[in-house]
């Protein structure tokens, strides 16, 4: 795992627990907890970030609100989001508007840009999965696919197709370095991550058709069967989408939106 793109994820109940490494693998080591009434959870990382994704094994079945906040420097702000997750009722994106005013600050000795959730109201044996990033889910596959909907088609032992999401995502990555993305850190240049691209959503399309190619390609039997015409079909769908994107980055990795980054900054193209 690339502890350069670790969220910390820090429980504050009556003391901190700190579940990070817990929280950023999608396939290993889910946690449970159990939130009460006015407990916060942390979730943290060295500059602002604006989205990160909900897994959840087991859900809330406690209704209750959960409030959003973030630091500006001197206190503890309303952060307005889109809760996919419907308080923790099922897995989903948690996406802001980027705000200008962020600020680090410390909790548990660890000096990050933080955003705080607040529980009114209990919300026992939550089974946490990840919190972590993708760029789309099954909801974008089932309305691309609705086939695909059919649990037959998860992968053994599965029981949803995060692990051909986070494929997309490394897929997605990887040609990003390819394409020589690169962004300028206080030590110097360094390769992009994922918590750079400044609006997930640019990538969403490009990462749902490798989920679905990925999905009928480990569904096919033989090169001839119907899968392996699907798996081929949005492959190609996958690299021309990709192909015509246009991508924000984060290239100063201060977390804001400048002037600079406001408009795509590189065309990729393919070579085929």
């Amino acid at each position: 795992m690339d502890q350069r793109t670790k969220l910390t994820v820090l429980h504050d109940s009556s003391g901190f627990t700190d579940f990070s490494n817990e929280a950023q693998d999608f396939r290993r080591d889910a946690v449970t907890i159990d939130f009460v009434d006015q407990d916060h959870l942390y979730i943290g990382y060295h500059k602002p970030i604006n989205a990160f994704y909900v897994m959840l094994n087991a859900v809330n079945a406690t209704p209750g609100l959960l409030a959003f906040e973030y630091y500006n420097g001197t206190a503890w702000e309303e952060l307005v989001v889109s809760d996919d997750t419907k308080v923790l009722t099922r897995s989903g994106f948690v996406t802001w508007e980027r705000v200008e005013d962020s600020a680090a600050t410390e909790i548990n000795n660890c000096e990050l840009h933080w955003v705080r959730i607040r529980f009114d109201g209990d919300a026992p044996d939550i089974v946490i999965q990840a919190i972590n990033i993708i760029f789309a889910d099954d909801n974008d596959v089932y309305a691309e696919e609705p086939a695909l909907i059919d649990p037959a088609f998860y992968p053994n032992g599965q029981t949803s197709y995060i692990l051909q999401h986070v494929a997309a995502k490394n897929k997605i990555m990887a040609e990003l370095r390819k394409l020589k993305y690169v962004k300028q850190t206080e030590d110097g240049q360094e390769n992009i991550n994922e918590w750079d691209i400044l609006d997930i959503y640019e990538m969403r399309q490009a990462a749902c058709y490798y989920a679905i190619c990925q999905i009928y390609f480990n569904f096919s039997d033989d090169p001839e069967d119907q899968y392996w015409a699907k798996y081929k079909t949005y492959e190609y769908k996958f690299e021309e989408t990709f192909g015509l994107g246009r991508l924000r980055i984060d290239i100063n990795d201060d977390g804001k939106v400048d002037e600079a980054e406001k408009r795509p900054i590189k065309a990729m193209t393919w070579s085929r």
